[in-house]
């Protein structure tokens, strides 16, 4: 009877001397002024305005009014600025990390479950709250990754809320439901096991004529088509983009309509056709449109710190708006060639933004929250931020 009541004691005991090493462990590796700031935030469901950072110290510009989750990628990537972290916690905001797993090996258990175990001690080793998936694999439609993929969010999600209680676990989804360029993922069935998805609303642009990185109206069908479709809005966060398409078009413009070439060698070559038949219509090789070089890509991203300093420097034709996409573009020339850039700003993104909110999703975002000039252009960069305000304010 003695030794069964020493027993449990000794149980206590051990827990007791564990939770205390754990605590004096925080006390010792908390980079933070107090420790509470290295503890998982825990706030229940509210709307969320996620910013995906990939760039060391740029966070310092953010406008930090609305932000609810920072995501982090890229450089920002395995050492975590400290100092980023404790501010955001003492703003109650969220850090997530990048996730992502080999879609080849989701039958395989043993790497599975040693994948889990990383992310749990990555996770617990600098205090951050959860992760976000980013597969971007393709998987055939009926293939039986899209069973194993389910399988393998749950397996993590169960674990990660688990081990630490307030934890978030998102994923970065299609602004379609099902399949998007062959990626096949059931975003339905994912949505309903993690905190919420992150529907990725951009490079949405035709493949011949350059246009909108993201029109109004694909937000419009991506938030129907998720509800449609069984998902929660509750569940949906979209996220737009704070960069654009800069196109090297193929000739002159005709209305305004910029035409390229995606594959390089059929550009060039589509290019020398277009060569001839101008320099046949004008009937003066003097006079001949130069066209692109064949050894450069005629589309190219550029953030929008880039679209900025085109912008305010070397534009040619101003910022035009497109009724169509709701969306502003312009032309501008560069070594005799025309080039139409294509993005977004303050006035589309309010547009869309507004429009998710009233729909009923979760929440907004953008990628990235590093792509303004801040310290070259701090007014413009302002405004980007004033839209998300604005957007939440006005709902």
């Amino acid at each position: 009877m003695i030794a069964n009541v020493k027993f449990p004691i000794l149980l206590l005991q051990i827990f007791m001397l564990t939770w205390l090493s754990q605590v004096d462990a925080i006390n010792r590796k908390c980079p933070c002024h107090t420790t509470s700031l290295c503890r998982p935030i825990q706030v229940g469901s509210r709307r969320e305005v996620v910013a995906f950072s990939v760039y060391r110290g740029f966070w310092k510009y953010y406008n930090w009014t609305h932000i609810t989750t920072i995501a982090l990628f890229e450089e920002q990537l395995p050492n975590i600025d400290p100092n980023l972290l404790c501010y955001a916690h003492s703003r109650q905001v969220r850090i997530i990390s990048h996730a992502s797993f080999p879609v080849t090996q989701l039958s395989n258990q043993t790497h599975v479950d040693e994948w889990i175990r990383d992310k749990l001690t990555m996770l617990k080793t600098n205090f951050i709250d959860g992760i976000n998936f980013d597969i971007e694999q393709s998987i055939p439609l009926f293939s039986p990754e899209v069973d194993d993929l389910i399988k393998f969010v749950n397996q993590t999600t169960v674990a990660i809320h688990s081990a630490i209680p307030g934890s978030l676990v998102t994923f970065d989804a299609s602004f379609w439901p099902r399949c998007s360029f062959g990626h096949c993922y059931n975003n339905v069935a994912i949505s309903k096991i993690v905190d919420f998805v992150l529907t990725m609303n951009y490079d949405e642009a035709g493949s011949l004529v350059a246009s909108a990185n993201s029109p109004f109206l694909n937000t419009v069908y991506s938030i129907k088509a998720y509800k449609s479709a069984g998902a929660q809005l509750s569940k949906i966060v979209t996220i737009q983009a704070w960069y654009g398409y800069d196109y090297t078009c193929l000739g002159p413009l005709v209305n305004d309509v910029c035409f390229f070439f995606p594959d390089k060698q059929l550009h060039a070559n589509l290019a020398k056709t277009v060569n001839r038949m101008t320099q046949q219509m004008l009937g003066r090789r003097e006079k001949r449109w130069k066209l692109p070089n064949a050894d450069t890509s005629s589309k190219n991203s550029i953030a929008y710190g880039g679209i900025e300093s085109l912008l305010h420097g070397n534009k040619t034709s101003g910022s035009k708006w497109s009724n169509t996409s709701a969306s502003p573009y312009f032309n501008y020339k560069k070594s005799n060639e025309i080039h139409q850039v294509w993005y977004d700003d303050p006035r589309s993104l309010y547009i869309k933004y507004n429009y998710a909110i009233k729909a009923g999703v979760r929440g907004i975002g953008m990628w990235t929250a590093d792509f303004p000039s801040y310290t070259g252009f701090p007014k413009d960069s302002e405004a980007m931020w004033k839209c998300v305000n604005d957007a939440l304010s006005n709902t």
